[in-house]
């Protein structure tokens, strides 16, 4: 439960909705990620052409694609007491689990310029900060590259106790690739 827990919170970003922000990431693209609470690594692809994400974590086995039209989760996992067949379960999405297409309104820039990172001169970063209210009591803080599009660097979730606080989620190698056919496959058994 508690890599799912982790995994549902790695996706906790913001409603994939079009806004009047130019921060925006692109429609399709692939990021490996690092959660410091659970120290599991893995990879999250978008695909907002198709409203579907999915993470994965290797260490773990596990692979959750997250439906963004009917906002359901689908968890795919092995379970000892099926003989490691990979088990399936259906979910519903909470809404800090809707990973960003593009910042929305109520983001509140959290510097006047782009702050840079990194070396001084050659091989450093210009990223931009915003702190993003998701539901009346949890903040996402987020970093982004100051890039068009944009892609995320870091972010963390803020609220009072509970599945999500303090989610820190770090997020390298962006790259704009498909995600693979295969991640995004749902057995009609598991879309009941």
């Amino acid at each position: 439960m508690k890599f799912l827990v982790f995994a549902v919170s790695v996706l906790a970003v913001v409603l994939a909705q079009n806004s009047q922000s130019s921060i925006c990431t692109p429609p399709i693209y692939n990021v490996e990620i690092y959660d410091f609470q659970s120290k599991l690594s893995g990879s999250l692809a978008v695909n907002f052409n198709m409203n579907v994400t999915v993470t994965r974590f290797p260490s773990v086995s596990l692979r959750l694609v997250y439906n963004l039209t009917t906002m359901n989760t689908f968890k795919f996992m092995p379970r000892a007491h099926l003989g490691g067949a990979v088990a399936c379960s259906k979910e519903n999405l909470s809404i800090v689990q809707v990973p960003l297409y593009c910042l929305s309104e109520n983001a509140v820039n959290q510097f006047n310029r782009p702050m840079r990172i990194g070396p001084p001169g050659v091989g450093g970063i210009n990223i931009l900060s915003y702190d993003v209210p998701l539901t009346q009591n949890v903040t996402m803080k987020t970093f982004f590259t100051n890039s068009t599009p944009a892609f995320p660097i870091l972010r963390q979730l803020i609220g009072p106790t509970g599945p999500y606080s303090g989610s820190l989620v770090l997020f390298t190698n962006s790259n704009v690739t498909a995600v693979p056919s295969a991640h995004l496959f749902v057995p009609r058994r598991c879309r009941r």
